[in-house]
């Protein structure tokens, strides 16, 4: 059985979620930029592997008549257990992180490096 390959640097995705913020009764979240914390030793292909990934995802919509935003930031972080990289977890193809409203993070990768 082979193991997950590991995520490297631009390896995360956002995607934003379809539930409105608690209090809205309709409108839109959006992504911003997937802030990325890569290795500072280990590389795959040239590019650090990452230890963890953050997006902020801001709602616009409405509640009523009355105009209502908001705010959520979607954390990634290394399954505790598995790979290690500079003595911190480093994430996994497949690894996913979720809000309530379904913003969500996604780890994809197909690197040679695979965990066992």
């Amino acid at each position: 059985m082979a193991g997950r390959a590991v995520v490297a640097r631009g390896g995360v995705s956002a995607m934003a979620g379809a539930a409105p913020l608690k209090g809205a009764d309709s409108g839109t979240w959006s992504a911003g930029t997937v802030a990325e914390t890569p290795s500072s030793r280990v590389t795959v292909g040239g590019s650090p592997v990452l230890h963890q990934a953050s997006c902020s995802f801001t709602f616009t919509g409405k509640a009523g008549q009355t105009v209502v935003g908001g705010a959520s930031t979607v954390t990634l972080t290394a399954t505790a257990g598995g790979l290690l990289a500079d003595g911190k977890g480093v994430l996994l193809d497949g690894d996913s992180a979720q809000d309530e409203y379904g913003n969500t993070l996604t780890a994809g990768s197909s690197a040679a490096l695979r965990s066992r």
